[in-house]
């Protein structure tokens, strides 16, 4: 199990460059993957908001650097995110397959949607809007998706779950 946050940050990332590198390429209709978002979601919900906030703006300043994206355009989207998935932890019961995509959907959408306003907002430039086309399918593929990496991370054990610690 890892319980420390610098090695959850560390794996994400791993899984940010892996995407970054490799699986973008392989995305259908220019969507990308985003299982880095997915198994960042995980770990809010598992671990609660405080960690989450931690890991999320960590996550964050990665996404900025590999995307050359405004530093803290990502990072306070994800800590927004992730303080929101952390703090249902103990009050929604997730299922294996209908609450991962529900969760996933919503955490989606707010971070589109914090995304866009922070652009709009700071007036910041961007080679690409959020909300392109392709934003409603790449939600989609997001929430059909976090069923089968939820139930990975559960039944592998490589996060805690345990609803009744306290946040650290």
């Amino acid at each position: 199990m890892i319980r420390h946050p610098a090695v959850q940050i560390i794996m994400l990332t791993g899984l940010l460059l892996l995407e970054t590198i490799i699986v973008r390429e392989l995305g259908i209709i220019g969507l990308e993957p985003g299982i880095y978002l997915v198994f960042f979601i995980f770990i809010a919900h598992a671990q609660g908001s405080m960690r989450a906030v931690l890991i999320g703006f960590c996550l964050g300043l990665a996404v900025d650097f590999l995307s050359a994206a405004p530093l803290g355009l990502h990072s306070f989207s994800f800590s927004l995110v992730g303080y929101l998935a952390g703090s249902l932890r103990g009050k929604i019961f997730l299922d294996p397959i209908f609450m991962p995509m529900v969760l996933m959907f919503f955490a989606g959408l707010i971070n589109l949607l914090t995304g866009t306003l922070l652009i709009t907002i700071f007036s910041i430039a961007v080679s690409s809007h959020p909300f392109s086309g392709s934003f409603p399918l790449m939600l989609l593929f997001h929430a059909l998706i976090s069923p089968i990496c939820f139930g990975l991370l559960r039944l592998t054990g490589i996060v805690p779950f345990n609803i009744r610690s306290e946040d650290r």
